[in-house]
């Protein structure tokens, strides 16, 4: 079995990657191949920063407050996911989501998928 400090670490590099991964066999599934690399890669761009500023920090909280069940990390993926949106999202927020649910509801998705992956490798409930 492997240790705790390297299923943590093989979380934070496998789990980023993940939404972006399915968006791309999308993709290539249902559109352009070379479309589905670029969609993957600019997943990358925005999935691992923002693991470090905000699911680092926010896993070193979870674990000292001993929150360790799938739903609190799901629930902080969710959080994570909306984060990004509204600081990468259009400048009239407001407006956009009037028009469209899509944009958002992909953003909160992919942080749930990310943070579900991460808590399936690390899987904090096991000491």
């Amino acid at each position: 079995m492997w240790s705790r400090r390297r299923r943590t670490l093989i979380g934070f590099l496998v789990a980023p990657a993940v939404p972006g991964f399915v968006f791309m066999i999308l993709g290539a599934f249902f559109g352009n191949s070379g479309e589905a690399v670029g969609v993957f890669i600019l997943g990358a761009m925005i999935a691992y920063p923002t693991t470090l500023i905000l699911g680092v920090p926010a896993f070193v909280a979870l674990r000292f407050f001993k929150l360790d069940g799938l739903g609190v990390y799901l629930l902080a993926g969710a959080a994570m996911g909306s984060m990004v949106y509204v600081f990468l999202g259009p400048n009239d927020l407001l407006a956009e989501l009037s028009r469209s649910m899509f944009f958002p509801a992909l953003a909160v998705g992919s942080g749930i998928v990310a943070a579900g992956t991460f808590w399936t490798i690390v899987r904090p409930d096991i000491q």
